[in-house]
């Protein structure tokens, strides 16, 4: 994981795309184990979950959102907890923007944090359930809308600004 690290800093973002991803397989193949490597790991995903460029940014971005899914269900619902909710809001954020990519990376992650959380995950349900019914309704092909006008605005809750996650 340290090796990791480094190339995090100061590869361009194609690399860091990798390592994030590899980093992700790592949790997924470790499970449990992955818990010492969790804090530190998490909080190098900052930054990658508030780019909001497109394309590599954007696939960046969306990675590092599927790793975060994946290091949740490595560490358990309770190691997790305390980037719950901010993580709920970043992929919320994704889910009302115009890239399909980011939309998918953040029902991957509500998947998986309904999954893990169960009955801790129906406050969400609110806001998820129409976005999610709102994108599968989309025509596949050239259709990017930002999805968040035609289901209105998401509840207080999960509107607050991701800065510290």
């Amino acid at each position: 994981m340290n090796h990791f690290s480094g190339l995090l800093d100061s590869a361009p973002l194609k690399v860091k795309a990798v390592v994030v991803g590899a980093i992700g397989s790592a949790a997924h193949a470790s499970g449990p184990k992955f818990l010492p490597y969790f804090q530190g790991t998490i909080q190098r995903m900052v930054p990658f979950l508030q780019l909001t460029g497109e394309g590599e940014e954007e696939e960046l971005r969306g990675i590092a959102m599927d790793a975060c899914g994946t290091f949740a269900e490595s560490v358990g619902a309770e190691a997790f907890r305390p980037y719950f909710e901010d993580l709920m809001k970043n992929a919320y954020s994704c889910v009302t923007s115009s890239s399909s990519r980011l939309r998918e990376c953040a029902f991957l992650f509500f998947g998986v944090m309904a999954r893990l959380y169960g009955d801790g995950f129906a406050p969400y349900l609110a806001s998820v359930v129409p976005a999610f019914l709102q994108s599968i309704a989309q025509d596949e092909i050239g259709e990017e809308l930002p999805l968040g006008a035609s289901f209105g605005r998401c509840p207080p809750r999960l509107e607050t600004k991701t800065d510290t996650l």
